[in-house]
């Protein structure tokens, strides 16, 4: 059985439609009855369920028509919807008939009353390419040094920031230091001020650039950061531990007082 369509499944199909349905498209093409050489989407599908999907397709994967179809511009009166010269199409398919078998073959074995549903967008939420920003940023440095992460974060939460197709919180570039290799650590450092910038009131970020300077014998670098995480953690008894070793450690002549950081800098 055909499940109702929900009120914002409707909205996201009347909207997206409407951005192919000008007054000259809308004279030279509209919605067929039914669907051509279909082998994966029902054979009886009407013309409501094909826009409906194909609009879902467009709308989960951030995609004009022509991603999938032989076409090109707005015209779709141009466009040969049943010919399979792109792989994209076939690429389609295999993941509609998993998507498939996700829900009618294992999630089906879930006994409750508010199973959740696998679609498109679970996992590609408006990217043609799902994938984590910690493995976006991570192949930039595998191309690069340190600058291309800095560069590729600051590109894509440009882009992206707001949307569903990446994880811009605190803790993301926090893991990603933690996965680099041993011995860059002044990469760390690199990102995780970055991180600072972004969120200025991270206790967590101040505590691993201390570690990280702490390690690399920065011990004033280390003090400040130690400082700057317990002005907005104070309980935290590891950084008062490392507070009070440094001091101990720093010449008096050589400390200066350390101001902690704006919390409304961005």
């Amino acid at each position: 059985m055909r499940r109702p369509r929900r009120f914002l499944d409707t909205f996201v199909v009347l909207f997206v439609t409407s951005l192919f349905t000008t007054p000259l498209i809308a004279q030279q093409w509209s919605w067929p009855d039914k669907g051509g050489n279909l082998q994966v989407l029902p054979g009886d599908i009407d013309g409501d369920g094909l826009r409906e999907t194909m609009m879902g397709f467009v709308n989960a994967l951030g995609v004009d028509c022509n991603h999938c179809h032989v076409g090109s511009g707005n015209d779709l009166s141009q466009f040969d919807f049943k010919a399979d010269d792109k792989e994209t199409k076939k690429t389609a398919r295999v993941m509609l008939t998993m998507v498939r078998a996700i829900n009618d073959e294992h999630l089906a074995k879930i006994d409750r009353d508010d199973r959740l549903e696998v679609t498109c967008a679970t996992c590609h939420h408006g990217q043609t390419r799902p994938q984590r920003i910690e493995d976006v940023l991570m192949d930039a440095y595998s191309e690069g040094e340190v600058d291309a992460v800095l560069r590729k974060y600051r590109e894509l939460r440009a882009r992206y920031y707001g949307g569903a197709a990446f994880d811009f919180s605190e803790p993301i570039l926090i893991g990603l230091v933690q996965g680099l290799p041993s011995g860059k650590e002044s990469d760390a450092i690199a990102i995780l001020e970055l991180n600072s910038q972004m969120y200025p009131t991270s206790y967590r970020t101040y505590h691993y650039l201390g570690e990280l300077h702490r390690l690399l014998g920065h011990d004033k670098a280390a003090l400040e950061a130690f400082v700057q995480s317990l002005e907005f953690n104070p309980e935290n008894p590891v950084a008062q531990q490392r507070v009070e070793e440094l001091k101990a450690k720093i010449p008096p002549e050589e400390s200066e007082p350390v101001d902690p950081v704006d919390p409304g800098v961005d």
